[in-house]
C-alpha cells in the first residue's frame, strides 16, 4: 500500500512539475517574445536586400509617377509611395529617389 502511495505521490508531483513549467515557459514567453519579434523586424528592415527592394520599388514608381497622365493617376501613386516611403529608412536609399521624395513632399 505504500508503494501504490509513493508511486500515485511521485506521479501528481512529475505531472504539478510539467503544468507549472509549461504555465511558466508561456507566460515569460508572451512577455519576451514581442520584443523578440521587434528586434528580429528591426534587423530585416536594415539587410541590403530589403533597403535594395524599397529602391527598386519606389524607383519604379518615381517612373510611374513622371508617366502619368492624369492628376487622379498622380494622387493615387502619391498616395502609395507615401505608404512605401515610411516603411524604409530614407538615408539609406539612392540619392536620386531622396530628392524625388523630398520634392514630392512625402
Amino acid at each position: 500500500m505504500k508503494n501504490v502511495l509513493a508511486v500515485v505521490g511521485g506521479v501528481l508531483v512529475v505531472l504539478l512539475l510539467v503544468v507549472g513549467g509549461t504555465y511558466g515557459y508561456l507566460h515569460l514567453y508572451k512577455d519576451v517574445a514581442p520584443q523578440f519579434q521587434a528586434a528580429r523586424r528591426e534587423v530585416f528592415e536594415n539587410t541590403p536586400s530589403y533597403i535594395q527592394g524599397k529602391a527598386q520599388t519606389l524607383s519604379k514608381l518615381k517612373l510611374d509617377y513622371e508617366r502619368a497622365e492624369s492628376e487622379a493617376q498622380r494622387a493615387t501613386l502619391k498616395e502609395l509611395i507615401s505608404t512605401e516611403a515610411v516603411t524604409v529608412d530614407r538615408e539609406k536609399l539612392p540619392q536620386n529617389v531622396q530628392s524625388f521624395l523630398r520634392d514630392l513632399g512625402v
